[in-house]
């Protein structure tokens, strides 16, 4: 195979409370891959998972929102629309990360808006918060210290039931966007995913890994 190199982050969505599919996804990850992000719930994240996170080396968490409730009535969700008051959404992304930070022993600087949407008030309060890097889908990206896009989701659909996308189809959409922009972020969501899928994608990820090069398990900076 004609590969070249290429710098991947994974991403995986809405982890708070703790499951077997949780724990399996999660130890998959730690020992497969380089580097991978979690985006942690805040208020309904538990102490098991928090305990598990402290293992990994290769892991970084990024709060995800606060509650992931969505406060519009229309158009792309969002929890903390401009709409929303600015001092309930700095006491909600204050409480969220002082909570993660606590039950993690350590800082959380990464922002994941649910649904990969946010206005502009909570990137100039993450700023005065102490955020240093802002992660949502690259055709809502924020001016801010740092971002890292997601470019690619291996999710087909959410509603009524998540379903996948082929992997053969997602491997050439990373390969693609490898090729014009170095690093590929890529997006996971685990919720009732099943056994097959769950293979499926271990395989998916091995395979990037080969492609990717390198060794797993290596630190991470954010």
């Amino acid at each position: 195979k004609d590969y070249s190199p290429m710098r991947i982050f994974h991403r995986i969505d809405d982890v708070c409370a703790w499951t077997p599919e949780v724990a399996e996804v999660l130890d998959f990850f730690a020992q497969t891959v380089r580097e991978f992000v979690v985006a942690a719930i805040p208020r309904d994240f538990s102490d098991s998972v928090a305990s598990r996170l402290r293992e990994y080396g290769n892991c970084c968490v990024y709060q995800h929102g606060h509650s992931h409730i969505n406060r519009v009535s229309s158009g792309w969700c969002d929890e903390f629309p401009d709409a929303f008051p600015a001092e309930m959404t700095r006491a909600y992304i204050r409480d969220g990360k002082s909570r993660l930070e606590d039950m993690l022993q350590r800082e959380v600087k990464g922002y994941v808006p649910p649904w990969n949407n946010t206005g502009v008030n909570v990137i100039r309060i993450l700023a005065e918060l102490g955020f240093e890097v802002y992660s949502a889908q690259k055709n809502n990206t924020m001016p801010f210290k740092s971002n890292r896009d997601i470019d690619v989701d291996v999710v087909d659909s959410y509603l009524p039931v998540i379903t996948y996308r082929p992997f053969s189809s997602v491997f050439e959409e990373v390969k693609k966007v490898a090729s014009q922009d170095g690093e590929v972020g890529i997006l996971y969501h685990f919720k009732n995913a099943g056994a097959e899928n769950l293979s499926g994608i271990f395989d998916f990820v091995k395979e990037l890994e080969s492609f990717q090069g390198g060794e797993s398990g290596e630190g991470v900076s954010q």
